[in-house]
């Protein structure tokens, strides 16, 4: 009967931990992602001539602040 009961606390606990991991990993993840991701498009855009360097340097000092 005791390990049958440990196997429940077990199942429970898991339960109980594992919505809380996936939101963290949400959550750190996130915004990290987005900024790159940002980041990543005005440095293309710069590359194929689209942004003139004021356009591109006044652009990247606003997604840094």
């Amino acid at each position: 009967m005791g390990d049958w009961m440990l196997g429940w606390w077990l199942v429970i606990v898991i339960a109980w931990v594992t919505p809380f991991f996936f939101l963290y990993l949400a959550l750190t993840n996130s915004g990290a992602s987005r900024q790159t991701s940002a980041r990543e498009l005005l440095d293309q855009a710069y590359a194929q001539g689209k942004l003139s360097r004021d356009e591109y340097l006044r652009k990247r000092e606003d997604l840094a602040n």
